[in-house]
């Protein structure tokens, strides 16, 4: 149940539980109170408290240490992920994306690696994580942890101008964050979709799509900035508007082949397929 929570962003309806189970008296497992901790840790975080998260971690880490193997997937990326965010070292997170037997570790663990890649301006090493993100949530069929990393993908895409591509991984992740009541991050996912149409000239969609988003006013990713200004775009006032000076088209790369150069400025696929598509009844199946 705490991860439903985590996962519609239902921050303070988790937290009061977490606390109030903090709180209690008796004797408790320690598995048990370890996993309190861990998604309190989270929560800390999400809130921005992240002196209280550093102590919640180190109680949550220091229940874990007298369970046996193997650990719970949560509790067992909960030390290296700790390493990373704490003192920016990733050596853990790597062994476990190389060890693990959890399919579930081994997806959280080098979407975690892709995230600091990416903040590391690393593009290349960020979608080869993303790439094995995506492989291993796939297999575990955890939809949230596809949305996410569709999302990432998409973005990819996106910025290597590979449009279809990337509408078509924004419109997974959209329709993945619906389904599963994911309202904290589906406002952020909806903006790139309806920056992406208003781009391509597609007013109407971008229109429609930032509407939507703009209708959602929770958490911290409601992308209200990049709404209003997709909204603003798409009513008309800039639709002509095109940069001074000649035109330049950068070279492109497919965060699923080698770079493509394009002096045409149409579009440049990679020879095959997408390989984070897959038939939506897929995810759906398994839900879980």
């Amino acid at each position: 149940m705490g991860w439903s929570w985590v996962i519609r962003g239902l921050v303070d309806q988790l937290s009061r539980w977490l606390d109030a189970v903090a709180d209690l008296d008796g004797p408790v497992p320690a598995e048990a109170r370890a996993h309190n901790h861990a998604f309190l840790a989270m929560v800390c975080i999400g809130r921005g408290e992240l002196d209280r998260a550093e102590e919640t971690v180190r109680t949550a880490l220091a229940l874990s240490a007298v369970l046996p193997p193997p650990l719970p997937p949560l509790l067992e990326i909960l030390r290296p992920a700790y390493e990373m965010f704490a003192h920016e070292d990733t050596t853990a997170l790597a062994q476990i994306l190389a060890e693990s037997a959890d399919p579930w570790v081994r997806g959280l663990a080098a979407q975690v690696l892709a995230a600091q890649a990416e903040n590391d301006g690393e593009i290349d090493e960020q979608r080869r994580h993303l790439r094995r993100a995506h492989a291993e949530f796939v297999r575990t069929g955890d939809r949230f942890g596809l949305g996410m990393t569709l999302h990432s993908l998409g973005e990819l895409e996106d910025v290597a101008g590979e449009s279809e591509a990337a509408a078509r991984a924004y419109d997974e992740a959209i329709a993945l964050a619906t389904e599963l009541g994911n309202d904290d991050d589906l406002p952020q996912f909806i903006g790139r979709r309806a920056a992406l149409a208003a781009r391509l000239g597609n007013l109407d969609e971008a229109r429609t799509l930032a509407l939507r988003g703009i209708g959602s006013t929770r958490g911290m990713f409601t992308s209200q900035a990049t709404l209003h200004m997709t909204l603003a775009t798409s009513s008309g006032w800039p639709a002509t508007w095109r940069p001074p000076g000649p035109s330049w088209t950068a070279p492109r790369r497919s965060c699923w082949g080698p770079a493509s150069p394009s002096t045409s400025g149409g579009p440049t696929s990679p020879a095959r397929g997408p390989a984070w598509s897959w038939p939506r009844a897929t995810w759906a199946r398994r839900a879980s």
